[in-house]
């Protein structure tokens, strides 16, 4: 049962690395190798050790937390958190090699706890439907933030409330609008129904345009007063803040890009969302942002082509 189930979600893993082309494979395979670099030197040390160790628990927990074939796993096989177990230690098999190498056996076992752990996790989010004041004053054309704000919006107040509150600790701020400026990304993972692209009545290139300004322009009014705020009480450190937005701006341009690069009506494109990974991964790490400025420029076309289908007339 578990060697069908490994064997399942491989080829899952290789329909999407098939589905993003060659050359975003051979990036992916170069960032990975990278990211096991940073690993292994990384874990060398005791106290980063331990940090990477938290750091791979945290990550499984999200993933437990957010899955979408518990329900299914729940359902059908009776030792369903030993599949997940077996799958957590799978995907730990690069921190269990390093914490080997280097003989952080305290650490390996708080890992292998901790995965045989998160299977108890049964968080079930509730869906929730909300029409505040907030939303209805964000424009109609900006219907991703509308959308996603009814499910996040208390999230992202109460967020940017403790930011503004606590803005006299210099790393509050830039904590609260790395926070939010990756929660917008969701946002934009599901496509929305054609006849809303065409009913904006552009061509490709102004429709794209018009969609970079409109999330801009909102993600610029809920992060300037928290951007002031930590100028005016660390005015030595105002690049941090500066420098942190304009990234995240470029993340979101490049995300809207990667969406209507791959867009199709009323779905969800699991090649977007591994585009969009690449790019999370590439605006923290500084050395692949030039990478992802070049993918953003070839998926900016690629949208172009894409959105033609559906708003050749209005060229």
């Amino acid at each position: 049962m578990i060697i069908s189930l490994i064997k399942i979600r491989l080829k899952q893993i290789y329909r999407e690395l098939i589905g993003i082309g060659l050359i975003r494979l051979i990036f992916i395979i170069g960032l990975f190798c990278f990211l096991v670099f940073l690993l292994l030197n990384g874990s060398a040390d005791g106290k980063s050790a331990y940090y990477f160790t938290i750091g791979s628990i945290g990550v499984y927990a999200l993933i437990q937390i957010r899955r979408k074939d518990k329900t299914f796993l729940q359902t059908h096989f009776l030792k369903y958190r030993y599949i997940f177990c077996v799958e957590y230690m799978l995907l730990s098999i690069p921190m269990i090699a390093c914490l080997s190498y280097h003989q952080k056996w305290e650490q390996l076992l708080i890992l292998t706890i901790g995965n045989s752990l998160v299977p108890f996790l049964d968080y079930k989010p509730r869906k929730r439907s909300l029409n505040t004041k907030f939303q209805q004053i964000i424009p109609n054309d900006c219907y991703e933030w509308k959308a996603g704000s009814r499910k996040v919006l208390f999230a992202i107040l109460s967020l940017w409330i403790i930011g503004l509150c606590t803005s006299f600790f210099v790393g509050s701020v830039p904590a609260v609008i790395l926070i939010i400026g990756f929660v917008v990304l969701s946002f934009y993972k599901n496509c929305e129904p054609y006849q809303m692209i065409i009913a904006s009545e552009k061509s490709s290139g102004k429709f794209l345009l018009h969609k970079i300004k409109s999330q801009t322009l909102v993600f610029t009014i809920i992060t300037l007063p928290l951007i002031s705020a930590f100028v005016l009480f660390h005015a030595e450190y105002w690049y941090i803040v500066v420098i942190e937005y304009i990234l995240l701006t470029t993340l979101h341009v490049f995300i809207i890009f990667t969406k209507y690069a791959y867009y199709q009506p009323n779905t969800k494109s699991p090649a977007a969302q591994t585009i969009g990974g690449i790019g999370v991964l590439g605006t923290i790490i500084p050395v692949f942002i030039p990478v992802v400025l070049v993918m953003a420029v070839v998926f900016y076309f690629r949208s172009k082509q894409r959105l033609n289908h559906y708003l050749n007339d209005f060229h």
